[in-house]
């Protein structure tokens, strides 16, 4: 099961992208890929974000899990 041991704050998120090489997870599902998707987008509140933070929050998300491009804000509404 793919998970975080706490969600970190976007000064955190953004200090991690900037000094972290390439990381990957790999959820054993594309079921299990989808529920971690939902549950960082929700940790973060991602609907209620501005625009420069959604941006750090996809950029990990795509980093994390080798996510092709993809507009999680429309996923994110579709599936809450």
């Amino acid at each position: 099961m793919m998970t975080d041991a706490r969600a970190m704050s976007i000064d955190e998120l953004k200090a991690f992208l900037v000094s972290s090489d390439v990381f990957t997870f790999k959820g054993n599902s594309r079921e299990e890929t989808y529920a971690w998707i939902e549950r960082t987008l929700r940790s973060y509140r991602y609907c209620s974000r501005p625009r420069s933070e959604k941006g750090l929050i996809r950029s990990y998300m795509q980093n994390a899990d080798s996510t092709r491009k993809c507009n999680f804000g429309d996923w994110s509404k579709r599936r809450a």
